[in-house]
């Protein structure tokens, strides 16, 4: 129970805005993924994390909407994150904690190695919040699972 009540805290201060600053006067991303796979393959999708800033700033977490990820299994994270935890009933997203720090001026990759799992077209928010989790950047990722195609030219 306590957990919950931490959780709706943090969902709460997030929707309010309760960054001390705007993360995006600050820090960009850049989410770059495959068009399409085929079902059965594996891959990688990418966020790079740039600090425009003069300070370290830190990649608490990094959110995928569901939807999206329910066409994929995930099976690494590149640097590895701290801990993952799913955000419902509150939001209808899974968080993955990095707690990475992004130098002045440098950025940071972060690669999810996947597998497609399901035939579909799949897409959701993308959101890499930064310092505590106060502040987010918005983004959005789509990726089209095909089936296999067979030669039945034998």
């Amino acid at each position: 129970m306590k957990r919950m009540y931490l959780l709706g805290a943090l969902v709460l201060l997030i929707t309010l805005g309760g960054g001390c600053w705007d993360a995006a006067e600050h820090t960009s991303i850049d989410v770059d993924a495959p068009e399409t796979v085929v079902v059965g393959d594996t891959f990688d999708f990418t966020v790079e994390v740039t600090n425009h800033d003069d300070d370290v700033h830190v990649i608490d977490s990094i959110d995928i909407a569901n939807d999206f990820l329910d066409g994929f299994e995930i099976f690494s994270v590149d640097p590895e994150q701290s801990g993952e935890l799913s955000l419902e009933p509150f939001l209808d997203q899974y968080s993955y904690t990095m707690g990475t720090e992004v130098p002045p001026g440098d950025s940071v990759v972060v690669t999810f190695s996947a597998g497609a799992a399901e035939i579909g077209e799949y897409s959701g928010s993308f959101d890499v919040c930064m310092d505590s989790g106060g502040d987010c950047l918005f983004s959005s990722i789509h990726i089209d699972v095909e089936p296999i195609e067979l030669d039945l030219n034998l």
